[in-house]
């Protein structure tokens, strides 16, 4: 026995030699490797293409010591020419600086590589630049330039010197030299043999629609850059020094570039295409950043996402990622971004030895108390149910959408039929038969999506019933979380959304981004899930929004909005109907009965022990909801609550947004029109756009429509129900007309 333990001690010290051995061996190797990096950074400083418009391209320089940096390229066919290089930059070390390179020729290969003090360059590397812009220049009106100010300086030639000497003959004065230009901005860069106050003036070249900067105090052989903003896309300007005493400098042109060229919204008679390879969705907006979510369908071995403010063309910020895989998701947080502004983002990637630049698409980040807006609403999309969901009318929808530049689109829930899809049982589902569904509608999604985050409800197709759990992770509901998780970024809490904050350990991250809110503007938006925390056999008071979401609710509409708004995808899980289902179950707190009789049996079914407080509706009036917006019966109907003659609240339920047959509907097997009372009702198809003020809301149902419908093209993308609502302030009355 003794003999055991002490051949076991001499084996457990010989195994921590070797351990001890092994991470000894190994740290050197790392410091080996890290003395190698840092040899390597310290020899040279590491210029990266970011983008390329058809005449420019923007680089970013990262040096590992302070020195001043330029970017140096050349076409690739001329191999034995030498370098162009671009204006030098202080680059502090491990901090990258952006630089910009203009008059290049299009469709062109460039070799490019850094250039640092000392005349030394760095590894070389190649980019291409776009094709010539088919865009037509924008007409030289008087934006951002005041048309009626005199020209301070010489308007005649474009190589006028200027004539003050010193006594040695020497230049003296000041200069202003091209730095970077953009569609609506330039930078110039301003040098001064004298101590002068100087400014620069320019002109739209061959007018008088001229201007001039402020003066800038100018320190003797101190260059400094000032920029120009609010100029026109695609115009020559002329521009020069000028300073104390009327003197000027050298008489100089650039031209700005053409506008970023958005996504076109014209319907195309083929199915449009996007030049990523895969599937770009926003998502998760707040007042400084969002979410971009990429599915790529081949290998990337890098891309990088440029963000440029839209009313000036400015570089924001970028996003480099140096590989996505094939079908594999990944999202990326776009941060740093500025309140209450629009954007512009433009992709670019490599494939193989092929770099190339996808149009731009936009995206606005939150808007600021009294700002107007407009977000677009659709339900029940159906994909994959031919019955209800024509693809081609569907697509149609989402380029109507399109056109009235939404900030976002909210997606009402019965998009993913996790239920008898393609005639399967639910029982014979499998998690990669519901990925499959969330896979289709990337593609549908993405028309909107890439120029408007999109926001999912969960609809009673979607099949996440709480009835449906099981133990384990293999259940329908759970795949359709996961999946949901996976494709689509939903909003999680955090400074800016506040929701389901419940962990669920078969989610990757946890969260299940089902129920949500957030304010915009003047508006709180609210979107719940009706089904996930529902139990029993799917009957009246089975269904429940449960205690959580309960509570949360309650929190969330004390908020001081002017508007709240509601959207849910039914007020009654599957039952037809809008305000006739108000009163019942755990919306309202009555029981329905065949007799006159509707016992209130709220205390019974949700007891204040548990912590209920008061019924959905009775909620929702106590902190002023102005709109519930609902899917789920696939028409359109317009209702008010207590009554249509005076209502304190709206309930409007939404259309397919593809139904095939809208000429045909009513009186049809999917009419849903006898559970509704009161109200205005229409046939489908088609989608909501709801413009908000500080003051007003406007909902007009758009028409979708395509060839067979009948008019389809004086009635697609046309109004067919308007909802104007005036509302003075939070607690006030509102006032609701329709047209």
């Amino acid at each position: 026995m003794m003999l055991a333990s002490r051949l076991c001690m001499i084996a457990y010290v010989f195994i921590l030699v070797i351990v001890f051995l092994f991470q000894s061996i190994q740290a050197n190797s790392i410091r080996g490797k890290s003395n190698n990096v840092a040899r390597q950074l310290t020899d040279e400083c590491v210029a990266t293409w970011i983008v390329s418009t058809s005449t420019s391209a923007n680089f970013s320089i990262t040096c590992s010591q302070n020195t001043i940096a330029k970017v140096a390229y050349r076409k690739s066919t001329t191999s034995n020419a030498a370098y162009t290089k671009s204006s030098g930059k202080d680059v502090s070390s491990g901090t990258p600086s952006v630089f910009q390179v203009v008059a290049l020729a299009p469709s062109t290969l460039y070799d490019y590589k850094a250039y640092w003090s000392g005349g030394t360059y760095g590894t070389s590397q190649t980019f291409t630049t776009l094709a010539t812009s088919t865009q037509k220049p924008t007409s030289q009106a008087t934006v951002g330039v005041r048309a009626t100010l005199k020209p301070s300086f010489t308007t005649h030639g474009n190589t006028q010197k200027p004539t003050t000497k010193g006594t040695t003959g020497a230049y003296v004065g000041c200069e202003a030299t091209l730095d970077a230009v953009t569609s609506t901005t330039v930078n110039l860069l301003l040098t001064c043999s004298i101590n002068t106050k100087v400014n620069v003036g320019y002109c739209i070249s061959n007018t008088k629609q001229c201007a001039a900067t402020e003066k800038y105090q100018s320190a003797i052989s101190v260059p400094f850059t000032i920029q120009i903003t609010s100029l026109i896309p695609s115009t020559v300007y002329t521009y020069q020094a000028a300073w104390s005493g009327g003197n000027a400098g050298t008489l100089r042109t650039f031209t700005t570039l053409a506008a970023p060229t958005l996504y076109s919204t014209a319907q195309p008679t083929t199915p449009a295409t996007v030049e990523f390879p895969g599937t770009v969705i926003l998502g998760r907006p707040t007042n400084v950043s969002v979410t971009c979510s990429l599915l790529p369908n081949s290998e990337i071995t890098k891309l990088t996402i440029s963000v440029f403010e839209a009313s000036s063309g400015i570089l924001s910020t970028y996003k480099p990622i140096y590989s996505l895989q094939r079908n594999k998701t990944l999202e990326v947080d776009i941060d740093g971004l500025t309140p209450n502004t629009a954007y512009t983002y433009t992709i670019s990637f490599t494939q193989g030895s092929k770099n190339r630049t996808c149009p731009s698409h936009r995206f606005q980040t939150q808007r600021n108390k009294g700002s107007s807006f407009l977000f677009s609403i659709l339900a029940d999309t159906h994909l994959g149910t031919a019955k209800h969901c024509d693809p081609l009318k569907y697509d149609n929808t989402l380029r109507n959408i399109n056109t009235a530049n939404p900030d976002f689109v909210i997606f009402l829930g019965d998009d993913f039929r996790a239920d008898n899809v393609q005639g399967t049982p639910l029982d014979l589902m499998t998690n990669n038969t519901i990925a499959q569904l969330y896979l289709n509608q990337r593609p549908f999604m993405s028309i909107v999506g890439q120029d408007a985050p999109i926001y999912n409800t969960n609809g009673n197709h979607e099949c996440q019933e709480g009835w449906l759990l099981t133990p384990s992770c293999d259940n329908v509901p759970t795949w359709a979380i996961t999946n949901r998780v996976e494709f689509f970024p939903n909003p999680r809490p955090n400074n800016f959304y506040q929701g389901d904050s419940i962990l669920n350990d078969c989610v990757y991250g946890g969260l299940q981004e089902n129920y949500y809110s957030w304010s915009w503007g003047d508006a709180l938006f609210v979107v719940l899930d009706d089904y996930l925390y529902s139990q029993g056999t799917g009957q009246g008071w089975d269904f429940s929004l449960g205690i959580s979401q309960h509570l949360w609710l309650s929190s969330v509409l004390r908020s001081n909005s002017n508007f709240k708004f509601v959207f849910t995808h039914h007020v009654n899980g599957f039952n037809r109907g809008g305000i006739e289902l108000v009163p019942f179950f755990e919306w309202g707190g009555y029981s329905p009965t065949t007799t006159t009789t509707q016992p209130y049996d709220w205390a019974k079914e949700r007891p204040a022990s548990e912590g209920w407080t008061v019924p959905i509706q009775q909620m929702l009036e106590q902190n002023n909801v102005t709109i519930v917006f609902q899917g789920h019966d696939h028409l359109f109907v317009k209702q008010g609550w207590p009554s249509e003659a005076n209502p304190s609240m709206l309930y409007i339920t939404l259309p397919f947004p593809a139904f095939p047959d809208p000429d045909n509907f009513f009186g049809s097997i999917y009419d849903n029109s006898p559970g509704f009372l009161s109200g205005a009702v229409r046939a489908p198809a088609g989608h909501l756009n709801v413009e908000v003020t500080s003051t007003t809301i406007t909902v007009n149902y758009i028409l979708s429509s395509i060839s067979p419908d009948k008019n389809w093209t004086a009635t697609n993308n046309r109004t067919a129900f308007q909802i104007n609502i005036i509302k003075s302030s939070p607690y006030g009355q509102i006032v609701v007309t329709s047209a």
